[in-house]
């Protein structure tokens, strides 16, 4: 899947480009503060958990939402090919769980 570095490099640089457009998206979306929280709730749900659990965007959810996306991109570089497919996989599915718990738990404040 990722063998040589040139892929790697790219995969870095995608998953980084896709970090930036989530966190317009997510800005964009919070309105705020006067937003629906879509695109939060989407792309960063396991931060967003957090932040309704604590009922606030904190210290924890901001650094988390800033490391997601370049986490993914550096897994090739940190892990054997094998490895980096299990970890993907655990990412995806982490990621629908959270944004199934994201819309199930209550919240006043992220809409």
């Amino acid at each position: 899947m990722m063998g040589n570095r040139k892929s790697k490099v790219w995969w870095l640089t995608t998953w980084l480009v896709l970090e930036f457009v989530a966190l317009c998206l997510a800005l964009l979306s919070t309105g705020g503060g006067h937003g629906d929280y879509l695109f939060c709730k989407l792309l960063f749900p396991i931060p967003m958990y957090i932040g309704i659990v604590q009922q606030k965007i904190g210290v924890t959810s901001l650094i988390l939402s800033l490391l997601q996306y370049p986490l993914v991109g550096t897994a090739p570089f940190l892990l054997s090919p094998g490895h980096a497919r299990y970890f993907y996989l655990l990412f995806a599915v982490l990621n629908v769980i959270f944004v199934v718990m994201v819309f199930m738990h209550p919240s006043r404040q992220f809409g």
